[in-house]
């Protein structure tokens, strides 16, 4: 449900850079998409399962937010 509540709220598009994304288990693809916690499931513990507390990135923008880049 976690997931599904934030695939829902993005209408399938990451948050950050607005680019379709799909659901797809090999997330080395460019256009898979990441429902991506905005503070550590350690930090905030509470909020592991709250879709307000989440976002839906492409790819290349959740590496990015872990500082890494796209190959």
């Amino acid at each position: 449900r976690f997931r599904n509540a934030v695939w829902l709220r993005s209408g399938g598009h990451c948050e950050v850079c607005g680019r379709a994304v799909i659901r797809t288990l090999d997330v080395l693809r460019e256009d898979a998409g990441h429902v991506a916690h905005n503070r550590g499931r350690r930090v905030a513990p509470a909020d592991k399962y709250n879709p307000d507390a989440a976002t839906l990135q492409c790819s290349r923008c959740h590496l990015a937010s872990h500082g890494m880049r796209f190959a």
